[in-house]
């Protein structure tokens, strides 16, 4: 899971120098050229208010590490992430406690580790993600509007959680084509690539907000294959699991193979290739 975190108004490495710069205090100590004894005056700099920057979080499930072209990946092509590797910044050495999809989306969106937050592995945890201390919580009380658009997986339960004025989610794993979307209050069935679904209606909440600043968090699916997952965190084998690319993507990458990681833990005489 990779997840790009975009703030609108200055870059967020310049505003963090900025703020660090401004928020210490000035130490200033004079010495009299007479023998006296030193006076010490302490000089507060005024913080500079920049305003409140409008953050828009992407988390895209199941990307490797090495899975873009920014970060290596020999044919793959991906411009709108490499240019927010160019623009921004990218942390190459990040590690995580527990690298599982739903303890790892709860640290995201808790920033703590999976030991005091509780949801420990992939069973469903649908009654205690509702009492999660997410941040966003924090974000309204501070006059943000805010918005989930995409997969959750802490539980099957696809209602909205704490924390965000705007809601679309689905099931479990969801579909990748022509899901049934829970959206606010009901579930609505509609029809298109989930990708484009989920991008059109975060598009949509950011054009819809006014006079206050947003924060926008979409959890992308597609790159998971698709599966059926239990409450008990087991897969439904009787479901196909496949990679189902948006249909204009098909056969973009003809005869090229996938490089399995060295951790994926195949035997060699198993293969370390695969087709896509």
């Amino acid at each position: 899971m990779r997840s790009f975190m975009i703030i609108n108004t200055l870059s967020s490495r310049l505003k963090t120098f900025i703020t660090l710069v401004a928020s210490f205090s000035l130490l200033l100590i004079m010495t009299s050229c007479q023998k006296e004894q030193p006076t010490t005056t302490v000089s507060h700099a005024t913080p500079v208010d920049y305003g409140k920057p409008n953050v828009l979080m992407i988390v895209v499930d199941d990307l490797r590490f090495d899975e873009f072209g920014a970060g290596g990946h020999p044919y793959l092509k991906t411009p709108n992430i490499d240019r927010l590797a160019k623009e921004g910044a990218m942390f190459t050495n990040a590690y995580h406690a527990t690298p599982l999809c739903s303890p790892n989306r709860a640290s995201i969106l808790t920033g703590q580790y999976a030991s005091r937050h509780g949801i420990l592995d992939n069973t469903s945890r649908s009654e205690s993600s509702h009492r999660l201390d997410l941040f966003p919580k924090d974000l309204q009380v501070a006059g943000y509007e805010t918005a989930h658009v995409g997969k959750w997986h802490m539980g099957n339960d696809p209602t909205p959680r704490p924390g965000y004025d705007y809601w679309v989610s689905f099931a479990g794993q969801g579909k990748a084509f022509n899901p049934d979307l829970y959206e606010q209050d009901r579930f609505t069935h509609v029809e298109g690539y989930i990708t484009d679904i989920f991008t059109d209606k975060t598009i949509d909440f950011i054009k819809g907000v006014k006079n206050k600043p947003f924060f926008a968090y979409i959890g992308h699916k597609a790159v998971h294959p698709t599966s059926v997952q239990k409450n008990d965190g087991s897969i439904d084998l009787e479901n196909k699991r496949e990679f189902l690319p948006a249909t204009r993507h098909v056969n973009t990458y003809p005869d090229q193979v996938i490089d399995r990681a060295p951790s994926h833990g195949f035997k060699e005489e198993d293969g370390q290739k695969q087709k896509v």
